[in-house]
């Protein structure tokens, strides 16, 4: 009995390394101080490592940094299926398939617990900077025509 509990254990935790045909092309690694073992190995086979490392980790000896916090469920979720949406058209694309899109869509989530009344309110500030950034950029645009023929004019 307690040899089928240790061997459930082992092949829980590593069982998936007797199925693999070689070495990985790269590893992905969360959080490169908690599994700074794996983080060595692989410096020691020569495997390239891709990492998302917060302030409190070091980021030496890791190939492609990825600076993020790496104990915000939200951050891990956003790289992880940024990393396997690349993985995945990477792999499409070794074989003949081209992806249907280049850009990973990443899409925020909407706050429906605001009043109408608060959301018809933001709207309207929004409109209103965006026509007086409008309203900027064409005077600020008309002020360099201006200058430019200024310029143009003292040349000749």
């Amino acid at each position: 009995m307690k040899y089928k509990k240790e061997y459930a254990k082992l092949q829980d935790s590593v069982g998936g390394i007797k199925d693999m045909k070689g070495l990985p092309d790269a590893i992905f690694v969360i959080d490169v101080k908690y599994e700074k073992i794996a983080v060595l190995e692989a410096k020691k086979m020569g495997i390239p490592i891709i990492a998302l490392v917060d302030t409190n980790s070091n980021p030496d000896g890791i190939d492609v940094v990825i600076p993020g916090n790496d104990d915000a469920i939200r951050s891990i979720r956003l790289i992880t299926k940024v990393i396997a949406d690349a993985a995945a058209r990477g792999m499409d694309s070794s074989k003949g398939f081209s992806s249907k899109t280049d850009i990973p869509v990443i899409q925020k989530a909407k706050k429906d617990d605001e009043p109408a009344e608060s959301k018809d309110a933001k709207n309207v500030e929004k409109e209103i900077s965006l026509e007086e950034v409008k309203i900027e950029t064409n005077v600020s645009e008309d002020n360099s025509e201006e200058s430019n023929d200024k310029q143009e004019q003292s040349e000749e």
